[in-house]
């Protein structure tokens, strides 16, 4: 399981990952990139990314880059992408055992709405239960409400 890590204030954000895939407690690659940088018309953000890293012929890091470069595209606003982004990861990762499938997007930067301002959101398909894994959902991390940022 990835560690992903979060913090910042008004002037800086920090998104950290690491780098090491493991698959039944066994590492797999120690030099994995599980991160991406992401701008758009109203928002400069990273993206990284927990949970399946793998399986078969699929890699969670070649999707992520594929999937947000065709959505945005199309579609030039953070919210937009977001949205899009999450109805995608939904629609891909439930081709995937129920078993495996679970997986979080951290995304984390600023915005530019009439200003530079911090943001951050999760994108997730694990409820309670780790081995969940159904639709995923879009979240807006409130720094009010969850200490973050």
């Amino acid at each position: 399981m990835t560690l992903l890590a979060l913090v910042g204030n008004r002037s800086v954000v920090c998104l950290v990952s690491d780098r090491r895939l493991s698959a039944d407690g066994v590492v797999v690659e120690d030099e994995a990139n599980k991160a991406l940088v992401l701008c758009c018309d109203d928002a400069r953000v990273g993206v990284v990314f927990t949970g399946l890293a793998a399986t078969g012929f699929f890699h969670t890091r070649v999707w992520l880059v594929e999937t947000l470069a065709e959505i945005a595209d199309r579609r030039r606003m953070i919210a937009e992408i977001l949205t899009d982004f999450t109805v995608c990861a939904s629609s891909k990762f439930a081709q995937f055992p129920r078993s495996v499938r679970g997986v979080t997007f951290l995304v984390a930067g600023f915005t530019h709405w009439g200003g530079a301002a911090p943001a951050a959101w999760i994108i997730s398909n694990v409820g309670d239960d780790p081995g969940d894994g159904g639709d995923a959902t879009l979240r807006t991390l409130n720094p009010s409400d969850d200490g973050v940022l």
